[in-house]
């Protein structure tokens, strides 16, 4: 009779509206509104309908869905294997200003921006650059090389000679024969095209 405080130990049923403007505090079973209940030890909440935000939901520990598809506008993620499909356009903010660069996917699935020799591998391009020795046999060591790679060299030196790709040990290395022996420490650059 002092606050209007009221304690009830079996079953508040409203059939109408209910509100509480200092806030209401469940203890013991869950809270349940429709197909909705909250755990009031763990503030777990299970929704069985939809759930419509109109501002920011926050899920700093992270959110699980389950059953039917996340929908986020025009995007939608299925929880079962992780498809994505993107109604919209995808924005890299963080690779805008990196200038006319590929991208690839690297082995860890993450999307990188590179004009250099990770995209190029990531489209089965690998190059290097051989320092000659004085022989007209040339033996390269590169582990990406297969049966059937295209490879193309570039003999950078001051003998005039021809060459040609001789020989290939899949994922060892890969023959070049000079008609005639260049000098020691040149270069020859080389690009293995795997198809």
């Amino acid at each position: 009779p002092t606050n209007g405080n009221t304690a009830i130990g079996g079953t508040l049923t409203s059939t109408g509206l209910v509100t509480a403007n200092a806030g209401a505090t469940v203890a013991g079973a869950n809270l349940t509104v429709g197909s909705t209940t909250i755990n009031p030890t763990n503030g777990n909440t299970a929704i069985g309908g939809t759930l419509t935000s109109t501002g920011l939901v926050t899920a700093n520990a992270g959110a699980t869905v389950a059953g039917a598809n996340l929908t986020v506008g025009s995007t939608t993620i299925n929880p079962t294997n992780g498809n994505t499909t993107v109604g919209g356009a995808t924005t890299l903010s963080s690779l805008t200003s990196a200038g006319n660069q590929s991208l690839y996917v690297n082995a860890t699935g993450v999307v990188t921006a590179s004009n250099g020799a990770n995209a190029r591998q990531a489209s089965g391009m690998f190059t290097g650059i051989h320092t000659t020795t004085a022989t007209t046999t040339q033996t390269i060591a590169n582990t990406n090389v297969t049966t059937g790679s295209v490879i193309i060299v570039t003999y950078q030196g001051t003998i005039v000679a021809s060459h040609r790709i001789t020989g290939i040990t899949a994922g060892t290395d890969f023959t070049v024969e000079f008609s005639v022996a260049p000098l020691a420490g040149e270069s020859l650059h080389y690009m293995i095209i795997n198809n």
